[in-house]
């Protein structure tokens, strides 16, 4: 068992002061709809932007992200292949799980603690007139990779921005 001391645990430490947010850190946020933001806590997460570094690092097995979604926004309809379990703090959260006519949708009070199932398709809802905040948890020591419903990915283009070959974004100017 590895024996730490007490500056070496300090460096472990991320307080919500510290948190360095992103306003690009899904595809969905250039989006009307979809305003979200993203601050990584340990290890690299569903980030997609290429400058977001967490300040923890490391293998542990999972990463630690936190998610902001403006008032009447959500993340837009994604799935990825990793566990991820969503920790709710604040009112108007609503979780839609699969797509088309298997769409459930559900409130999530503040407070909950929910589990996705690895490979569904989900969005998150804020229906408050605040911003809604979580803690995410995904599993796995890499980033997690998204697959974005085509609907937020022709909306995207449109709107000038794409994933790049290692799922960051960027301009389709510069991808083509």
């Amino acid at each position: 068992v590895d024996n730490y001391s007490d500056d070496e645990l300090v460096d472990r430490l991320v307080t919500l002061d510290e948190l360095t947010w992103s306003n690009q850190a899904l595809l969905s946020s250039a989006l009307d709809g979809h305003r979200c933001r993203m601050a990584p806590v340990i290890g690299f997460g569903m980030s997609e932007d290429r400058r977001h570094r967490p300040p923890i690092v490391g293998r542990h097995g999972f990463s630690v992200e936190w998610l902001e979604i403006e008032p009447g926004s959500s993340t837009g309809l994604h799935r990825h292949r990793d566990s991820q379990v969503l920790f709710v703090f604040g009112l108007g959260c609503e979780l839609r799980l699969n797509r088309g006519e298997q769409t459930v949708a559900s409130p999530v009070g503040a407070g909950a603690v929910v589990s996705v199932p690895s490979g569904a398709w989900r969005d998150v809802a804020n229906r408050s007139d605040e911003p809604l905040q979580l803690v995410v948890v995904n599993g796995g020591d890499g980033p997690t990779a998204l697959d974005w419903a085509a609907e937020i990915t022709v909306a995207a283009a449109d709107a000038g921005w794409c994933r790049d070959a290692n799922g960051c974004l960027a301009p389709v100017a510069l991808v083509g």
